[in-house]
């Protein structure tokens, strides 16, 4: 039997590796390899410039936030005029003071009208006379027991 050549397929197939496998990139020589390894320096380049645009922009952007609030808080009242919260709560302080001293006048006054009240419901009793009374009986119910 002749040997045939008929059903082979010559060519050359690259041997492929458990490394090859597992890698995140592959290229097929050397060259290949360091062209997918190291980027192309207008790209980091171009990626650089868009990364520093970025942040110059949110940096600006956070300056002139910071900037308005600073010209909010300086244009409020109390940097304009700081005695005005002293002096409102020494306001406040003394129509409290007004206010309690009314309510102990008040106060005194009625407890003045009730002991007033009190004295001559006691004067109306005489008391001096019940008393004089209560002795003498007292005396009686002695001279009675002797």
């Amino acid at each position: 039997m002749p040997y045939s050549t008929d059903n082979w397929d010559l060519g050359h197939e690259v041997d492929t590796t458990i490394s090859d496998l597992v890698a995140d990139k592959r290229a097929s020589t050397p060259t290949k390899a360091g062209v997918v390894c190291v980027p192309d320096m207008y790209e980091v380049l171009e990626q650089i410039n868009s990364y520093q645009s970025r942040l110059t922009g949110r940096t600006l952007a956070a300056l002139q936030l910071a900037n308005q609030n600073l010209r909010t808080i300086l244009a409020s009242s109390i940097f304009r005029n700081p005695l005005s919260i002293i002096r409102t709560a020494q306001q406040q302080v003394d129509e409290i003071d007004s206010d309690m001293s009314e309510f102990i006048h008040a106060m005194l006054a009625k407890a003045q009208q009730v002991l007033s009240k009190s004295y001559e419901q006691i004067v109306k009793i005489e008391p001096h006379r019940l008393l004089g009374q209560k002795n003498l009986e007292l005396n009686n119910l002695q001279n009675r027991a002797d």
